[in-house]
């Protein structure tokens, strides 16, 4: 049986919900490593374990995993949730912009002087530039460094299209999206440039599982009803509209055990994909996730 890793932020607990509420539905062996917000940012790669390099994260891992260090041999798969991975991320560039496949892209500026045409590459590349720097983009990287075994990164779930009628100020550039008719454009855009920027470094994109979509940029908001914190047994607030629940998790983990036990991987310890340059471990014997520069792009 695959023995999996699954690391993240507080998005791990839609996922551990969905382990517990449904034993033996997964023909994986799972274990769950997690820190609250950006912790994870605090960890090193050293002598092939993932280690906490500060109180705060050691004290999540040895509550979430059971351990203060994660050995990546005694794992055959490493799935990153979370962490910062997210749709709303390029929102600013779909305020900033406007680019082949909106409603509109064939009228100056879609009706907003302020909106700088750009090409549909110059749009991909601006958001993987956005992306780039997200920690579980981050963390992946760091994990091919010691690993060749799969790593496949699920984002955060989309927000809940209960915004729609409970409008908050942070969400305004969703409402906007969706009135004009772009979530599908917009939704398209951030998965090519997060599965573009895995691909890099031979490692694969889940996307949210479709069926839990609303409107292409947000989530049905039964998929938040009872969500549960990462660490408590307290739940996430009425009003939260980022955190899934367990039947949430349940879809994911649906999408990952088929990711994981089909023809893409041969055999619970190596992915079949030829090898690229990256998928070779560098074997550092001390890495550390880099602090987050965000890159400089020009449209």
């Amino acid at each position: 049986m695959m023995r999996v890793c699954i690391i993240g932020n507080s998005h791990v607990a839609a996922l551990r919900g969905g382990w517990g509420a449904h034993p033996g539905r997964w023909p994986l062996k799972v274990r769950f490593a997690a820190a609250p917000r950006d912790l994870l940012t605090h960890t090193q790669l050293k002598n092939g374990r993932l280690q906490p390099a500060d109180p705060a994260t050691a004290s999540a891992m040895q509550a979430t995993y059971g351990d203060l260090s994660l050995n990546l041999d005694e794992h055959d798969a490493f799935v990153i949730i979370g962490c910062a991975l997210a749709l709303h991320a390029i929102l600013p560039l779909y305020r900033d912009a406007v680019w082949p496949g909106l409603k509109g892209a064939d009228r100056q500026n879609a009706g907003d002087p302020l909106r700088q045409p750009i090409s549909a590459p110059a749009a991909l590349a601006t958001a993987k530039a956005i992306l780039s720097d997200r920690l579980a983009l981050r963390l992946a990287r760091l994990l091919r460094q010691g690993t060749v075994a799969p790593v496949l990164v699920c984002p955060q779930p989309r927000a809940s299209d209960s915004l729609m009628t409970n409008p908050r100020p942070e969400t305004r550039l969703h409402r906007k999206a969706v009135a004009r008719g772009d979530g599908a454009a917009v939704g398209r855009l951030f998965e090519q440039a997060a599965s573009g920027l895995l691909d890099e470094i031979d490692a694969q994109f889940l996307p949210q599982p479709a069926a839990t979509i609303s409107r292409h940029i947000l989530t049905a908001r039964q998929h938040f009803v009872g969500a549960e914190r990462l660490v408590g047994a307290a739940p996430q607030p009425d009003d939260d509209v980022y955190h899934g629940n367990a039947g949430y998790g349940a879809q994911v983990l649906d999408q990952l055990a088929a990711a994981l036990t089909g023809p893409a991987y041969a055999s619970s310890s190596a992915p079949v994909r030829s090898a690229s340059k990256s998928s070779t471990p560098s074997s550092p014997t001390d890495s550390r996730i880099s602090p987050g520069v965000m890159p400089s792009v020009s449209f």
